[in-house]
């Protein structure tokens, strides 16, 4: 049996994303491909952060064991340092890996030449780079919520809506509305007293209201949000902290949400080299 173990050099780097994308496409990489636990095998795809107790704080070196086989390195971008911290990370194994796939590239960088050209100074193969997407980092109300220790005070129903990006409330309603269009499936983060931009974030695609200050906002703004199926959640720090929060939210979000399988598959197809990940395997 052909192992491959994937790796990478800290966690959320995008481990399960791409294990999600390369089993689909098994089918075509390959000339027959088998399950997971079946009898005969020609490739077993071992994540090491999918949400398993322990998962993600093997070494490479321990990694290898689990298959006795080779490595593929996902590493989240980092500008010119991308291919120095993989190198790092496989420093006295580079035997072991077939090579890299890069994650959260900025457009434009994904093909990049200079990109390329890191890797190829450091005699690592790159098999791609996935630009960074936002519906790949999105979470759902009601986890937000939950890490944000919230209290849901209106729009329950909502609370399954996927978030994809987050705003600041605006100065006042009449700037709100063409302010708050910039942006669909957010968040709305403002104080809990600010019934004009809550109104105004409740006219434009919103997924839930943030309001701040442990301020319970008026009335008129809850009737409105269970109108619209927005979910309206409450803490108890101000804007500032929360903010803080959120942006402590977006780095422990991860990929365990069924319609994010479709989205990876596609930017897999249209970044990644299939063929020379499945030759670098194969040989």
């Amino acid at each position: 049996m052909s192992g491959l173990t994937i790796v990478s050099p800290t966690a959320g780097e995008g481990k399960t994303a791409i294990t999600c994308a390369l089993a689909r496409a098994l089918p075509r990489l390959f000339d027959s491909y088998v399950r997971i636990g079946s009898d005969a095998s020609d490739a077993t795809f071992v994540g090491s952060a999918i949400g398993l107790s322990g998962a993600g704080t093997r070494p490479l070196r321990e990694c290898e064991t689990l298959t006795q086989d080779r490595a593929l390195v996902v590493a989240a971008y980092a500008g010119d340092r991308t291919a120095q911290i993989i190198a790092t990370h496989v420093d006295g194994h580079r035997s072991s890996v077939v090579g890299a796939i890069v994650t959260g590239a900025p457009n434009g960088a994904a093909g990049n030449a200079a990109l390329r050209a890191q890797f190829a100074d450091r005699g690592l193969p790159l098999f791609g780079a996935i630009p960074e997407t936002r519906s790949l980092r999105a979470a759902t109300v009601a986890e937000l919520a939950a890490f944000l220790g919230a209290d849901v005070i209106a729009g329950a129903d909502g609370l399954g809506a996927p978030v994809e990006s987050f705003m600041v409330g605006a100065m006042s309603h009449v700037s709100g509305v063409p302010y708050f269009n910039r942006m669909t499936r957010k968040a709305v983060v403002c104080g809990g007293n600010r019934i004009d931009v809550q109104l105004a974030a409740l006219g434009t695609p919103c997924q839930c209201i943030v309001a701040t200050g442990g301020v319970t906002p008026d009335p008129v703004v809850l009737e409105r949000a269970e109108v619209e199926g927005v979910p309206i959640v409450c803490v108890e720090a101000e804007a500032v902290e929360t903010l803080d929060r959120v942006s402590a939210f977006l780095r422990a979000t991860r990929f365990r949400h069924a319609d994010k399988v479709e989205v990876i598959h596609a930017l897999a197809a249209r970044h990644l080299d299939l063929s020379a990940f499945a030759a670098a395997i194969a040989n």
